[in-house]
């Protein structure tokens, strides 16, 4: 299981915006390859206001984070070392059975892993 590091600067967010994405029906998932490669997965969240309030937004992001654990302790690599890996969810993530945000990030997940290289 790669350990998780946060994403934290701006610089870094800006430059995965002009990187690959995945549209998933609740949340769409940015991911590129570090340079230099890091022996580690950063992963990052971009919640807006528009979402809601803090403790909304802080909900969303632990049952992301949650989601991302669950998916990675399977036996699927499906994420990279030396990747960083944004994730933009919506509003109905907050709702959305756990069973079914977990399929729905590994599949987004899986896509990178097919087609590696941006």
């Amino acid at each position: 299981m790669p350990q998780f590091h946060p994403l934290r600067a701006r610089a870094d967010f800006l430059q995965l915006k002009k990187a690959k994405a995945v549209r998933a029906t609740h949340f769409i998932v940015q991911a590129a390859a570090t340079q230099p490669p890091q022996p580690f997965v950063r992963i990052g969240f971009i919640i807006t206001k528009k979402i809601g309030n803090a403790v909304v937004r802080n909900r969303i992001r632990r049952r992301l984070k949650a989601a991302l654990q669950s998916c990675t302790n399977s036996d699927k690599q499906l994420l990279h070392h030396g990747w960083d890996y944004v994730l933009i969810p919506r509003f109905e993530v907050l709702t959305l059975p756990f069973a079914e945000l977990e399929h729905g990030l590994a599949l987004a997940l899986q896509k990178f892993r097919l087609h590696p290289s941006t």
